[in-house]
C-alpha cells in the first residue's frame, strides 16, 4: 500500500511541474499556444539546427516558435535587451488562424554577455522570456 501511495505522489509531483524551460519562462495557458520554443544557431528547412542558448560574437541567434494551434490572428512580437538591459531590437509577424505554425526571428549578435528576449503577443500578452549567453558562461 506504501508502494502505492509512494508511486501515485511522485507521478502527481512530476505532473505539477511548471511549464518552464532551463532557459527561461513559457506561458501556455492562452490562445494562440506555444507547442515548442528554441533557441538555435540555424534554422535548417524550417526548424531549428544547432539548438542552445550559448553563442559567439557574430552569430546569428535564431528564436524558433512553434505554434501548436490559433484561433485567430495574432501579432507576435520579440523584443531583444542586451547585457545591460536596455532594449536592442523588436519584430513582430501576423501569425493566421491554424495549427502547427512556425515563426523565426533572427538577430546577428556582436555584444558579449547576458540577453534576454521577451515574447508578446498582440503588443502586450506576455508569453515567453529566454536568455541566451554570448561569449560568456552563466
Amino acid at each position: 500500500m506504501k508502494r502505492i501511495l509512494f508511486v501515485t505522489v511522485i507521478i502527481f509531483l512530476v505532473s505539477c511541474q511548471k511549464e518552464t524551460k532551463s532557459v527561461g519562462f513559457i506561458s501556455r495557458s492562452r490562445d494562440p499556444y506555444i507547442g515548442d520554443i528554441e533557441l538555435a544557431k540555424h534554422i535548417v528547412s524550417g526548424y531549428p539546427s544547432m539548438i542552445t542558448q550559448f553563442f559567439n560574437s557574430g552569430d546569428t541567434v535564431n528564436l524558433w516558435v512553434l505554434w501548436s494551434s490559433s484561433a485567430d490572428s495574432h501579432l507576435v512580437t520579440t523584443r531583444w535587451y542586451g547585457p545591460d538591459s536596455t532594449f536592442q531590437d523588436s519584430s513582430s509577424v501576423k501569425i493566421p488562424p491554424g495549427s502547427n505554425i512556425i515563426t523565426v526571428f533572427s538577430r546577428r549578435i556582436y555584444q558579449r554577455g547576458e540577453w534576454f528576449i521577451s515574447l508578446f503577443v498582440d503588443q502586450t500578452d506576455f508569453r515567453a522570456g529566454l536568455v541566451f549567453y554570448v561569449d560568456t558562461l552563466p
